[in-house]
Order: structure tokens, then C-alpha cells, then sequence
């Protein structure tokens, strides 16, 4: 098995060139923050899966969906620059997802926090487990 294959390559040279334009910024006040986090390609390298995630300081609801309209809207100029800067027959059609692995864990580290804050108060040791 190769240690790299066509589509990882392009996936990784899909995510620099997306990383490195949106970090340029733009226009559009939506893709403020916006990470690229991952590529992944399809098997015939025609359609890049992109996922993002936003970075927030203040953890706005619906950040995620207004950046996913943005990247919605910057597609096409997304497209135009991966067709300057790729070498390749076919450019990739965008795809776009939120990455919410990062949501996710901070929620859950959020719980352990408020679980030990518990526990220091006194209320610990009540669970199941220590019953009988």
C-alpha cells in the first residue's frame, strides 16, 4: 500500500491553498475565523469534502451556519484560486462541512469541569457506585 495516495495529496495541497487564501481574507465578514481543518477527496479527486471550524472567542450560536453561507458565497473565487495554483486536469468541486470535533470536546470538558466543581463541593461520591 502506498504510504500517500493521489487523493491525500491533493486533499493536503487543497487545504494549503484554501488555508493560505482565506488567511489573505476577503470580502465576505462571515469567513472571519475560519479554519480549515481537513480535505478529504473523493476516489476520483473531482470533489473536495472541506470541513472547517470556526474560531470564536465568544462562542456565537449560529456562527457556524453564517460561515458555512460565506464559504457558500466565496466558492466560485475558492475555485478560481485552486484552478491558478493547482497543476491538475480537473479542479475539485468544493464541499463544504462545520467540524464540530472542537465543539464537541470543549462541551465535554466543559461537563468534567462543572463534575469536579461538584465533587469538590461535597457533592461527590453519591453516584451509583458507591451505594450499599
Amino acid at each position: 500500500m502506498k504510504p500517500w495516495s493521489r487523493g491525500d495529496r491533493v486533499g493536503h495541497l487543497v487545504q494549503r491553498i484554501l488555508a493560505e487564501r482565506l488567511a489573505r481574507g476577503t470580502s465576505i465578514p462571515e469567513l472571519e475565523g475560519v479554519v480549515i481543518t481537513g480535505v478529504r477527496m473523493s476516489p476520483d479527486v473531482r470533489i473536495a469534502t472541506v470541513w472547517f471550524q470556526v474560531m470564536d472567542a465568544e462562542g456565537t450560536p449560529g456562527k457556524a451556519e453564517r460561515t458555512l453561507a460565506g464559504l457558500e458565497a466565496a466558492r466560485r473565487m475558492l475555485q478560481e484560486e485552486l484552478r491558478r495554483q493547482m497543476t491538475i486536469k480537473f479542479v475539485p468541486t468544493l464541499r463544504f462541512e462545520h467540524d464540530s470535533s472542537l465543539d464537541r470536546i470543549q462541551r465535554l470538558e466543559s461537563i468534567f469541569q462543572e463534575l469536579d466543581e461538584a465533587r469538590r463541593a461535597g457533592g461527590g461520591g453519591e453516584g451509583p457506585a458507591d451505594e450499599g
